[in-house]
């Protein structure tokens, strides 16, 4: 099969936009408020002992949900989401073999540079 311009540039693209949002996704994801589990005011933010795994698992759940409040974290989610579509595409219409370590190592590649640019 032969591999033409569209797949390629597809290829790169997806790399590149995946690669390029992972380190924004992950530098957004960290609280900044909460830093190595304590809050501003020097207080821990782990539980107590007498709390139950349930509310653990409550309380972790509704941080996680929150995070997607900040536009730090979706907007890169979602553009990350569309390379995601774009790779759907490219798999449908190319070698399936080629294309996926492909946008694999772009993407790693991409994630480092971007990861390097931003410190």
């Amino acid at each position: 099969m032969t591999v033409g311009w569209g797949d390629v540039l597809s290829a790169v693209l997806v790399g590149a936009v995946w690669g390029c949002t992972n380190p924004f996704l992950r530098k957004g994801a960290t609280n900044d408020e909460n830093i190595g589990g304590q809050s501003r005011d020097g207080k821990s933010d782990k539980p107590t002992d007498d709390q139950s795994n349930q509310s653990k698992k409550n309380n972790s759940m509704v941080q996680s949900l929150l995070r997607f409040r900040r536009v730090r974290v979706w907007l890169p989610y979602l553009l990350n989401q569309s390379g995601s579509i774009l790779y759907y595409k490219l798999l449908a219409t190319s070698d399936l073999s080629l294309s996926v370590p492909v946008c694999n190592a772009l993407a790693l590649v991409f994630s480092s540079a971007t990861s390097f640019l931003l410190g």
